[in-house]
């Protein structure tokens, strides 16, 4: 300081930094609300906002915009886990760090994949009818099961799994179906896909088809045979009482009384729920008072 002047001095503050996070769909880049994460600094300490005047224990969580802002940070390096990802979304938890100088403004960006779903749908052979009641067991690629594990088509012949993480192998196999119609005991496998791409589906050989997010099952009904019993040189007259041995093509018996049916009043035998591919024999082996037995056996194949 020199006699007779006045001297001054000059300070300059720089501001603070600032950061923001945002969270992003994936396959579209909407925002997304709800992500909740964790910053800290480089140290692992929890930064709060306002300067560390509010403690939050460094959670925060994204807006209606999909994204947060932290003012008033120090400058240093900061670290961003996602803890928490939106409902319907896939957690994202590979760490971002981002450094942020005086008088900066940094953005860090995360982008969430959607979790998908899967459609199971059951059909009769041959046909687009749908068919309920049906029973799949449902496991990963390592066996674990799925949710419940077994779940049952509905009204409309369907099954839809939700929450699927993308890249989860599944295994599908029907283990009951309903009366009348043949177990397809076959399994299916699917890799479920990203949002916006096909999934792939292997078949029992291995081999690779794009079908999307959605498997089919077909079911064949069961055949049923029907054994007339008529008195020779008529009009197609009925014989009832008349006994029949029935077989399969290995000699075993077909039905749940020996194989042994007797005709109605209509001279008629009915055998239901038969598997296709059967070979059925019958063979008359008692007929009543007034006739002559007809011992030739005849055979049909479903």
């Amino acid at each position: 300081i020199q006699s007779g002047e006045a001297q001054s001095l000059t300070f300059f503050n720089t501001p603070k930094g600032s950061l923001s996070v945002r969270k992003l769909d994936a396959g579209t880049d909407a925002p997304l609300a709800g992500a909740e994460f964790k910053v800290t600094t480089a140290k692992g300490e929890a930064v709060d906002r306002n300067e560390g005047r509010t403690s939050t224990n460094g959670v925060y969580v994204t807006d209606a915009d999909g994204q947060f802002t932290i003012t008033g940070l120090q400058p240093g390096a900061y670290v961003v886990t996602e803890t928490k990802a939106p409902e319907g979304y896939v957690l994202d938890n590979n760490p971002q760090t981002v450094t942020v100088n005086a008088n900066d403004a940094q953005t860090l960006t995360f982008r969430d994949i959607p979790l998908q779903s899967l459609t199971i749908q059951k059909y009769i052979d041959g046909t687009t009818n749908p068919l309920s009641g049906v029973t799949f067991l449902i496991t990963d690629a390592n066996g674990n099961r799925i949710g419940n594990g077994e779940y049952v088509t509905d009204a409309y012949g369907q099954i839809v799994l939700s929450g699927l993480t993308p890249g989860l192998t599944l295994i599908v196999r029907e283990v009951r179906t309903v009366k009348g119609y043949v177990l397809n005991g076959a399994p299916q496998t699917i890799q479920i896909s990203a949002a916006g791409a096909n999934a792939v589906t292997l078949s029992a050989q291995g081999a690779p088809n794009a079908n999307g997010s959605s498997l089919t099952f077909y079911d064949e009904p069961l055949s049923t045979l029907a054994v007339h019993k008529y008195v020779s040189g008529t009009d197609n007259q009925p014989l009832s009482g008349v006994t029949f041995k029935v077989v399969d093509g290995s000699g075993r018996n077909v039905g749940n009384s020996d194989g042994i049916f007797v005709t109605d009043d209509s001279g008629d035998i009915v055998i239901t729920d038969l598997e296709p591919g059967t070979v059925v024999k019958v063979r008359e082996i008692k007929t009543v008072d007034g006739y002559v037995l007809d011992g030739t056996p005849q055979g049909v194949y479903y």
